[in-house]
């Protein structure tokens, strides 16, 4: 190696020229060697575009059972099964009331209700609807998650505090002794409304699954 500046000899690292003291300039592998030519071998082989790796080329098999899955928009839930997120608080292939609320996210006159809730024995779970106006929907399902049958009412103020005093109060809707319901309720007067869930049995509690979607006018 010779120094740039007056030809001098140089040894391999030195940075001082030892003829005309001046640094020596620093320089990349020259052409030809051994390097550059290892360089030059690595890029040839592979093109502009091209994947480094076999694996990025690898597509997932698509059958008959997950081609479904590429429908832009639907979601991936088995049937019977809820969605997660916004868009799918209700369970799927539940019931035809349910059907109008499937695969929609939540609108802006909408708030949803999703809980699981454990009911003690021979006791209420109040769940609260809210202050709503005359038109409201109320849509969704309960389901008992063991199978057990259980009771609910939809009422307002004066109906919560009958139904408590242990009284037979008016109910805007209401039904027993089953393992699941469809709610498909519309408020006619305004006023603060409940669900409230009974558990009859002298032992064991209930734990029911709460799918609400309540809709404003």
């Amino acid at each position: 190696m010779k120094c740039s500046n007056c030809g001098g000899e140089l040894r391999p690292g030195q940075r001082i020229c030892g003829n005309c003291g001046l640094p020596v300039e620093a320089r990349g592998p020259s052409e030809g060697s051994e390097e550059v030519i290892q360089k030059e071998e690595s890029e040839e082989l592979v093109e502009p575009g091209q994947a480094e790796s076999e694996e990025e080329l690898v597509e997932p098999e698509r059958t008959e059972e997950t081609e479904e899955l590429y429908e832009p928009g639907k979601p991936a839930a088995p049937e019977g099964e809820e969605f997660e997120g916004s868009d799918g608080i209700l369970p799927k292939g539940e019931s035809d009331i349910l059907e109008e609320t499937e695969g929609r996210p939540l609108g802006a006159n909408e708030r949803a209700i999703k809980e699981m809730v454990s009911v003690p024995p021979e006791e209420y779970y109040v769940v609260e609807l809210g202050d709503l106006v005359s038109g409201v929907r109320v849509v969704g399902h309960l389901k008992e998650a063991d199978g057990d049958i259980f009771d609910y009412f939809v009422v307002d103020k004066e109906g919560y505090k009958g139904l408590v005093q242990g009284e037979e109060p008016e109910t805007l809707d209401e039904a027993d002794n089953a393992t699941s319901y469809e709610i498909d309720v519309e408020i006619g007067e305004p006023g603060y409304y409940y669900l409230m869930i009974k558990n009859r049995s002298v032992g064991d509690p209930k734990d029911v699954r709460v799918d609400l979607r309540i809709t404003f006018p």
